[in-house]
């Protein structure tokens, strides 16, 4: 009900399913090196970027392979 009386809460609804998301699946490529703090300070370092554009930050710089 609460977005039939301001649709711009779509918008927020929207943008935090998709920072859990991102966060589910940052908790699943680092396994138990997992630190919510430290997804938190990944994720606030892109301030002002799209999320789309912070999971592929996010997902490339920590999907390397470790030589």
């Amino acid at each position: 009900m609460r977005v039939v009386d301001d649709p711009t809460d779509l918008y927020y609804t929207i943008g935090k399913l998709e920072i859990y998301k991102l966060r589910a699946d940052y908790q699943k490529l680092k396994g138990h090196y997992y630190s919510l703090r430290e997804f938190h300070d990944a994720f606030l370092s892109e301030v002002g970027v799209p999320i789309k554009l912070i999971r592929k930050v996010l997902m490339a710089e920590y999907s390397q392979p470790v030589l």
